[in-house]
């Protein structure tokens, strides 16, 4: 019951407030309480909104100069990625979690870690496949993938079985994997010493994501420690609609924005040492876990008692957009699945109040704070901005008490638009550092260009944020209600040349 409670709190919320401006603007049920309730939360919305403008702002300004730097520590040297001798070498697992992915895709990736010069020596590779997936189609892959096997110190399939009880998902495939490469790679003397990396399918990892994690763990064991990494989607933009174009690089904004405090949720591409990943249970299964890499963090975080250790780590995560047929609705159906990540609120709500008897750490009552913010700016305050941007449509004429507070708060919209210019030309010169640093590792890469046509990708992001934002973000709580099961699609990435183009870009994992 509890449970419940948590996890139907959020859509509550959200419907409480609707039903609240329906009375208020609808019906003409004016009472200073109700005007003062509507008004304190319109102004803090957009006070938050506003605040997280000026915080992406920032986060892109020094991300700018980030970019190919070792990782924020006093203690560190001035940056020089120097292979750690393998006598003192940290061992890299990483897994590649995967659904019907194209095998091209896959491989791309593979031949781009193959090219790293720790990688023979230091990568062990995890492909993390579904049993759910075609057999004939899952050994056809494996035999393709199983030729990359020379680039690297080892290379393994894992294919994740039907468990009852498990929560189809990202999560679920990754806790498989994780505690199979666990159980089968490391002797109980290595585990120390090994680093977990999780990434999406088609994600190209820099040589300096390694450099900058080894040279920041040096000799130190036995930390409790997540490094995330910016995300950039710079590979197959030039295909891509516009609208989605604007809500992935929404994406990339709202993850670099958590990049300017202590605490650093992790945005598909992350990493944490083994030993940590053991102390807390690998991963969770359940139908919370849904949102995996925020939901890992969540768990690191409580773990910790808010004592987690978060490293950036500046070097970007190359990734494309949705690709395949249907792309505009593919990519509603990843919001839908980003958004369904609002149920670990009713996680987060637990965690506040069960006891942490593992841990005798004081309590990091900054750290709880700046956490709880961060899950209103992500799960409640895109709903409540859509609510009162169509309040402010229907309510010109509004001439009471409220009528000041709907001018500022259109105000503060209009700031918040005129922000977007600045941050547009921060985010175009980070792009092309950061394909600058993706073409010096390899200057064949596929890399998409940029034009004057791209002003359509800063224009459309109010649209953007309402479609892939809010409007996923109230469909998802609405669904919560009823049930904590997404029937979970997975939107897939382009295929890579040499695949075939006839494909539906959505794929169900039941």
């Amino acid at each position: 019951m509890v449970h419940y409670l948590a996890r139907i709190a959020p859509p509550v919320l959200s419907i409480a407030l609707i039903c609240l401006c329906l009375l208020r603007f609808a019906f003409g049920y004016s009472r200073p309480w109700l005007d003062m309730l509507l008004g304190g939360i319109s102004v803090f919305a957009h006070m938050n909104a506003m605040g997280f403008t000026i915080r992406a702002t920032i986060a892109m300004y020094k991300a700018r100069g980030k970019v190919g730097k070792a990782p924020d520590s006093p203690q560190l040297p001035p940056y020089t990625p120097t292979p750690t001798p393998a006598t003192e070498a940290y061992l890299h697992c990483i897994i590649i979690p995967m659904y019907k992915e194209h095998a091209g895709t896959i491989m791309e990736v593979l031949h781009n870690l193959g090219a790293h010069a720790r990688a023979q020596r230091e990568y062990d590779v995890v492909l993390a496949m579904e049993q759910a997936e075609d057999k004939r189609d899952r050994d056809h892959k494996t035999s393709i993938f199983m030729g990359a096997e020379s680039k690297f110190r080892r290379l393994i399939v894992t294919t994740h079985p039907t468990i009852e009880g498990e929560c189809r998902g990202k999560s679920s495939n990754v806790n498989y994997a994780a505690r199979q490469a666990a159980s089968k790679l490391y002797a109980a003397e290595e585990r120390d010493k090994v680093v977990i990396h999780v990434c999406d399918a088609d994600t190209l990892l820099l040589p300096s994501h390694f450099d900058g994690i080894v040279d920041h763990l040096g000799s130190i064991v036995n930390r409790q420690i997540l490094f995330a990494v910016p995300i950039i989607f710079d590979r197959n933009a030039e295909e891509t609609p516009p609208l989605v174009r604007a809500a992935d690089a929404l994406w990339t904004t709202a993850g670099l924005s958590g990049f300017t405090t202590s605490l650093v949720p992790p945005t598909s591409c992350y990493a944490l040492p083994l030993s940590f990943a053991e102390q807390v249970g690998f991963w969770d299964t359940s139908a919370d876990s849904i949102g995996e890499d925020f939901h890992m963090f969540l768990k690191c975080f409580f773990w910790t008692r808010g004592n987690l250790e978060c490293v950036p780590i500046w070097s970007p995560a190359s990734s494309c957009n949705v690709g395949g047929d249907n792309v505009l609705i593919a990519r509603y159906h990843q919001a839908l699945r980003h958004m369904w990540g609002s149920i670990d609120l009713g996680y987060a709500l637990g965690q506040f109040f069960a006891p942490k008897e593992h841990s005798k750490r004081p309590v990091n009552l900054r750290a709880y704070l700046i956490l709880a913010h961060r899950l209103y700016e992500a799960h409640l305050l895109p709903i409540q901005l859509a609510v009162f941007v169509v309040v402010g449509l229907f309510a010109r004429c509004e001439t009471g008490p409220l009528a000041p507070i709907l001018s500022l708060t259109g105000v503060s919209r209009f700031v918040n638009i005129l922000q977007t210019f600045l941050w547009m030309y921060l985010a175009e010169s980070f792009y092309a550092k950061c394909v600058g640093m993706r073409l010096a590792h390899n200057p064949n890469s596929q890399v998409a260009k940029r034009s004057i046509y791209n002003l359509w990708d800063y224009l459309l992001f109010p649209v953007a944020g309402f479609v892939y934002g809010s409007v996923p973000g109230v469909h998802a709580q609405m669904m919560h209600l009823v049930t904590d099961r997404i029937d979970y699609k997975v939107s897939l990435k382009p295929q890579a040349p040499s695949q075939s183009s006839s494909s539906s870009s959505l794929v169900s994992l039941v």
